[in-house]
């Protein structure tokens, strides 16, 4: 197997295998041996036509066809949020994602932006490379989205996580710092400075119940770890997956609560109170250990039956359905919120319980 530049040369044997594989369907096949003046009989094995064409000569651009249609994935990326403190110009904003656009564009990659009510959208054409990936699915083609929203003196900023996109929002706020020439805070949502268990697991709490306008219907899935450091060569449960109906007030999980572990990972079914219409989000710490890098993920929706409307019954559907544009912002904005008031949350506790030492410590050097 040769290299060619960030492109590994595919082998016969991965040619075959890539032909076989589901995800590329009849009118694929059909379209490769089209190119080549051949046509295809409904009726020929598929394994027959695989090995045909994977002992025929092959160029860059089948190798690059073939890898489109294997390469473009169905999983959901997770959204990560940061807030930028003390924004307010949007000209300065606009000017610095210009220039980063550029940048980005000198890299290869392609970048434009786009006015919004809000603020700006950054859309990123990128190419992302996995080498742990067979061949054809090493090199994918990929298209994100950075939002930068304005909310008071502060910049919200969303987009997928991953290592482009980071290090593209991390390029736009180098440009915005020098623009304001100021230094601009970051709020990361992370609870790499908290220890204790309990506040780490408390932060879940406060996010599934602070969604506004919606209620609770099931938590499903509930991920801990244990805050212990591993020592000794005895056997020790470390990590613990646990999944079912009401995970979240199960015995098993207040036991591995109540033994040291935290969640730092959580799925869970909301009910909008005003549509009737359910939705799957999961929220994380991709940084399970230090409970850092912060992102929530929009699985889908669970649409009401249309027949049981009339007569009032919340039956629902069992296929999940993927949200329009509107209804995933609305309900991403929601989740930040609620993300943003279970840190305040969080460290407004931390800090009352510090002044409320601090006093008693106070107290007794008076006393003595």
């Amino acid at each position: 197997m040769k290299k060619m530049g960030t492109l590994y040369y595919a082998s016969d044997k991965a040619v075959f295998d890539a032909l076989l594989q589901k995800k590329f369907k009849n009118i694929d096949l059909k379209e490769l041996f089209l190119d080549r003046g051949i046509f295809l009989s409904e009726h020929t094995d598929r394994k027959d036509v695989a090995l045909y064409f994977s002992q025929m000569n092959h160029d860059f651009y089948d190798h690059q066809r073939i890898s489109d249609i294997l390469g473009s994935g169905s999983r959901k990326d997770p959204t990560s949020i940061v807030v930028a403190k003390g924004v307010k110009s949007r000209e300065k904003l606009e000017e610095a994602i210009s220039n980063a656009a550029e940048e980005e564009k000198r890299n290869g990659d392609d970048a434009r932006f786009y006015s919004t009510n809000r603020g700006f959208d950054v859309e990123l054409n990128y190419t992302d490379i996995d080498y742990t990936k067979s061949e054809f699915k090493q090199v994918e083609k990929k298209t994100s989205v950075i939002s930068f929203e304005f909310d008071g003196e502060n910049v919200l900023i969303r987009g997928v996580q991953n290592e482009h996109v980071d290090s593209a929002r991390e390029r736009i706020l180098q440009e915005l710092e020098k623009n304001l020439d100021m230094k601009v805070e970051k709020e990361k949502f992370d609870l790499s400075d908290i220890s204790r268990p309990e506040t780490r697991t408390q932060f879940f709490d406060y996010l599934i119940s602070g969604l506004k306008g919606f209620d609770v219907f099931d938590v499903s899935e509930v991920f801990v770890v244990d805050s212990e450091e591993d020592e000794g060569e005895d056997p020790k449960i470390k990590k613990v997956s646990l999944s079912g109906k009401r995970v979240s007030s199960s015995s098993e999980l207040i036991r591995f609560h109540k033994k040291g572990f935290y969640t730092w990972k959580i799925k869970w079914r909301v009910e909008s109170i005003s549509t009737t219409v359910m939705y799957d989000i999961e929220a994380q710490f991709k940084n399970q250990k230090e409970c850092k890098e912060f992102s929530y993920c929009i699985l889908g929706a669970y649409r009401r039956k249309i027949h049981t409307v009339a007569l009032g019954l919340n039956e629902y559907k069992t296929a999940r359905e993927k949200l329009n544009v509107d209804e995933k912002l609305g309900l991403s904005r929601t989740i930040e919120k609620s993300a943003q008031e279970a840190f305040f949350n969080i460290r407004e506790a931390i800090s009352k319980e510090s002044d409320a030492f601090s006093e008693i410590l106070e107290g007794e050097s008076e006393e003595s």
